[in-house]
């Protein structure tokens, strides 16, 4: 009885020598996506018989031989396989939890952000111990030892994060649709330039954390962002250029109000934003090429290294105002 009815499916699925194929693809997101992929599959001889932007679903009926190139072909084009079925919804927690036991467990789907994940922790701990030998530079320009190792920790964390961000967005430059490129841009660009900005904001006035901010946030957002094209790189400059200013402002309005407490919260804030755009990616556009792997320690390590140096010598040297711990 199995086999009939495996023989009945068969034959259901076959029409005039073609077989139906249903692919779970990452990437598309839109009515715009489905198009793309409509005619790319209509130019490779196929036809597209059902398509779903919000499951990421679509039916394609062609000769066996042919569904092969089909898939190289929207592959190049930002659409790849997903692993999963595509039965679950967006937004489902159980996704999320599992993306994240991958990376720390280094599975193969996922060694590329479980290697940079390795990369910021050694990175963390060797700017750490830095930070801990010039600790007594830091204590002597802000005569508070909680103020001065809290501002240390915050420009260690920001400029790994930042790097981290980099690295990994870079491993999805070719291939990257419109769509994703866009949010990789305005994400990049917001958080580094948040965090940065208001960090300076808070040490060295509303003028250098303004102009800092957006320098780092639409360098960074426009860099990543403009691999997807022109929308992309606008989004990195428009978010680089609003997360600045409005990072600054806000330490500015915070002085006398618990303002180191809220830079911690933004910190983190920032860095679920960074997380959440890796297990977008992995949602979207699927695991990150291998060609990433291929990134090393001393890069990341010396990316990071040169940002918080950065930052140290503008909060020490630059024109500084008073900072309140609330």
């Amino acid at each position: 009885m199995a086999e009939e009815q495996d023989a009945r499916e068969s034959a259901a699925g076959r029409k005039d020598g073609r077989t139906l194929y249903r692919l779970a693809l990452s990437g598309m997101t839109c009515g715009a996506c489905e198009k793309v992929i409509e005619r790319a599959v209509t130019e490779m001889g196929a036809g597209v018989e059902e398509i779903d932007a919000a499951r990421g679903l679509v039916d394609i009926r062609c000769p066996p031989e042919r569904i092969g190139p089909i898939k190289e072909r929207l592959a190049r084009g930002g659409f790849r396989e997903r692993l999963e079925d595509g039965s679950e919804g967006r937004g489902d927690w159980k996704g999320i939890l599992s993306y994240v036991k991958s990376v720390v467990a280094g599975e193969p789907h996922t060694r590329v952000e479980n290697k940079l994940l390795n990369y910021a922790i050694g990175t963390t701990a060797i700017l750490g111990m830095a930070g801990a030998l010039s600790y007594g530079v830091f204590l002597s320009a802000f005569e508070d030892q909680v103020l001065a190792a809290s501002l240390l920790i915050l420009v260690i964390v920001s400029s790994v994060m930042s790097t981290y961000s980099i690295f990994h967005m870079e491993a999805y430059r070719k291939g990257m649709t419109c769509s994703n490129g866009m949010m990789v841009g305005m994400t990049t660009g917001m958080a580094s330039g948040y965090i940065i900005g208001a960090i300076l904001g808070a040490t060295n006035g509303m003028f250098i954390g303004s102009v800092a901010g957006t320098a780092a946030g639409i360098a960074i957002g426009f860099s990543l962002g403009k691999s997807s094209g022109i929308m992309g790189a606008m989004e990195g400059i428009m978010a680089g250029l609003m997360a600045g200013t409005m990072g600054a402002m806000t330490s500015v309005m915070m002085l006398n109000d618990n303002l180191l407490a809220f830079l911690y919260i933004l910190n983190g804030i920032c860095l679920v934003m960074v997380g959440g755009l890796s297990y977008m990616m992995f949602r979207e556009a699927g695991p990150a090429p291998s060609a990433a792997k291929g990134a090393g320690f001393a890069r990341f390590a010396g990316l990071s290294a040169a940002l918080c140096a950065i930052l140290v010598a503008i909060m020490l040297y630059g024109p500084r105002s008073l900072i309140t711990i609330g």
